[in-house]
Parts: C-alpha cells; structure tokens; sequence
C-alpha cells in the first residue's frame, strides 16, 4: 500500500510540474520590408557557380570598407568599397572607388575586376551600414585568364 501511495504522489508531483510550466512567448516573426529582398553579407557567381561567405570578415579604415571570405579550401573574395559613396550605379573603372579581388589557387595568383558595375542600394554613413550589387569581369595579370562575377551582392555593417 506504501508503494502504491508513493506511486500516486509522484505521479501527482510531476503532473502538476507539468502543467505549472508556461509555455514561453512565441518569438516574434522577423519580416523583410515587401518590394525589395533582403541581400546576403557577400554572395557573388562567379563563371555560373553561385558562391556565399559562411563567414564574411568586414574591415574599415583609409576611407574603405573591405569585405572579404574564403569559400572552401582555396578560393577568396574580396570586395573594397570608398565609405564616401551615396547610392546609385558606378563604374570599376573607377579604381580609386572599388574593387574586387579573387584568388583560386591558394594565394599564388590573384585576379582583379577590369570591368564591372557597383550599385549602391542603400548607405547609412552614420550607422555604418552599407549593401548593394555588382558584376565583373576579372583578369589575371600573369596570363589574362578571366573570369565573369555576376549575381553579386552585398550587405555590411562596418
């Protein structure tokens, strides 16, 4: 009888654990503003294969902001932006503004955009906030090879 007592009165402890415990908030949706997606940290194609940065390391200083990744065991990309640009479109020819660099092989050979465009979206200069699209083309000094980034984007906090 003391055991079946015992028995009871756990059951009965545990039942009403149970049903004190609340059940915590839902976590509220986040939510993209309609009309425009929100862009990756640094996602680019380059010759129609899609790459993304799991992890995206973002520098800013001597008026530029630099975000670069490496993807795999060899391949880095790096993008460096003038922090004075306002949003609209821009031309890589313009070097003193922007660039891209990639390298495929461990550092020993790097290319760099020839031609290309940058569109500034947005750029919140007091926020330090910063996110747009680009497309290259790149060319690598030592035999002219090239290589087209396309599909391009970009969002940092610097």
């Amino acid at each position: 009888m003391k055991k079946k007592i015992t028995g009871i009165l756990i059951i009965g402890v545990l039942s009403l654990s149970i049903a004190a415990c609340k059940k915590d908030d839902p976590k509220p949706e986040v939510t993209t503003p309609t009309g425009t997606p929100a862009l990756k940290t640094l996602a680019l194609t380059v010759d129609g294969t899609a790459y993304e940065g799991s992890v995206v390391t973002i520098q800013h200083g001597n008026d530029r902001v630099i975000a670069q990744t490496t993807v795999g065991n060899n391949l880095y990309f790096g993008i460096s932006i003038s922090d004075t640009l306002d949003p609209g479109a821009y031309d890589f020819s313009i070097a003193n503004y922007m660039s891209i660099a990639h390298t495929d092989d461990n550092y020993t050979t790097s290319y760099s955009a020839t031609s290309g465009s940058l569109t500034i979206a947005s750029h919140d200069k007091t926020a330090n906030k910063i996110s747009g699209t680009f497309s290259a083309v790149l060319t690598r000094a030592s035999d002219n090879a090239t290589k087209t980034i396309s599909e391009g984007e970009f969002n940092l906090n610097y």
